[in-house]
């Protein structure tokens, strides 16, 4: 996979993973036509008078929907898991790191009051930042939005065709362990959902 390729595949991991967050975001900052909100911030765009939490909640509908589309894109990817039966060596759950992400960005950026433009523009530049180092650690596996579409992700060394070990982390909706045998289908470098090769 070329290096342009890898950049998407992790931004759209990236858009699912805060895919719960924009939801959020959305839900706080609509605004129903029979709520009354004070004197809420508001400017004028082509003579029609906008409040900026329906800007945000906007904005946020369309992240739902582009972090719902790239999900799509993943499961769609996925299907089928076929090919080469390869036994897994050892096999590190790494369910531990969805949990962190999510307690130490996804929870933190959902209390953040988008009231203001300057507080909005604010949490978006820190969420792009986040990205950033998200992107470029390669943690984009650490995505809780899978975890609670039943998605597990492990750690495993498994033998391949040339006899060699290698490393790789594997995306599965089934519980895998040292022995398993299982068929990979690979969706970015070094990444690979897997299926056991018994399963249908």
């Amino acid at each position: 996979m070329n290096n342009a390729r890898q950049v998407v595949v992790k931004i759209e991991f990236y858009l699912i993973s805060l895919w719960l967050l924009f939801l959020c975001v959305f839900l706080v900052s609509f605004r129903a036509p029979f709520e009354s909100s004070g004197n809420p911030p508001s400017f004028t765009i082509f003579s029609h008078h906008l409040w900026w939490g329906d800007v945000v909640a906007a904005v946020s509908l369309v992240l739902v929907v582009i972090g719902l589309w790239c999900f799509r894109r993943f499961v769609v990817q996925i299907k089928g898991a076929g090919g080469v039966s390869y036994s897994l060596q050892s096999v590190e759950d790494l369910g531990y790191e969805q949990i962190a992400f999510l307690a130490t960005y996804i929870i933190p950026f959902a209390s953040f009051e988008l009231a203001s433009v300057r507080k909005t523009l604010l949490w978006a530049a820190l969420l792009a930042v986040t990205g950033v180092m998200y992107i470029s650690i390669d943690k984009y596996y650490a995505n809780p939005t899978l975890c609670l579409m039943g998605f597990k992700m492990y750690r495993a060394v498994y033998v391949s065709s040339s006899g060699q070990k290698k490393q790789v982390v594997l995306v599965s909706r089934q519980k895998l362990q040292g022995g398993s045998d299982v068929r990979m289908v690979p969706f970015a470098d070094g990444a690979c959902f897997a299926r056991l090769a018994g399963a249908i």
